[in-house]
């Protein structure tokens, strides 16, 4: 008896790395957020402004990066 491996077809792979590298991506801007949202009462005292107003700016920033 001849035994054939069955593999998946080309498609099916090409979406599988395609749904790793912008989960790697959507993970990387996610990381990035937490410490820009750990580091906004360190940011505000730095340059002398409000918690509120940093956390603006950064919000913006983060607007900014994500959808690219």
């Amino acid at each position: 008896m001849d035994s054939t491996a069955v593999s998946a077809p080309q498609g099916t792979s090409r979406r599988a790395g395609a749904f790793v590298a912008a989960s790697l991506a959507l993970f990387c801007i996610q990381l990035d957020f937490f410490a820009l949202n750990l580091a906004i009462p360190g940011i505000a005292a730095e340059l002398d402004t409000t918690v509120s107003a940093a956390q603006w700016t950064l919000s913006a920033y983060m607007l900014a990066i994500g959808p690219s």
